[in-house]
């Protein structure tokens, strides 16, 4: 059985608030609560109708703009806030 070793971004040990999470639109905060139910970026690009680069630019900004690494990361930030 191989061991997988934690990475320190997936830790919930940090509490976060919603101002972790600062100028965040609605639309983008409908963006992550569609990708949490599993739809793809370009599934949430036709509800929004937007284009599907729209969306996956806009996951790219959060992630900068959060300090996040990836979608897991910015998922257990919003789950941490609450949005999902």
């Amino acid at each position: 059985m191989k061991k997988v070793k934690m990475s320190q971004s997936l830790r919930l040990s940090k509490t976060y608030s919603l101002s972790d999470l600062p100028d965040t639109s609605p639309r983008r905060y409908e963006m992550i609560i569609l990708k949490s139910e599993g739809k793809t970026f370009k599934e949430i690009a036709n509800i929004q109708g937007v284009s599907r680069a729209t969306v996956q630019q806009a996951f790219t900004r959060m992630y900068s703009q959060y300090g996040c690494k990836n979608y897991l990361d910015l998922t257990i930030k919003c789950m941490q806030v609450g949005i999902i």
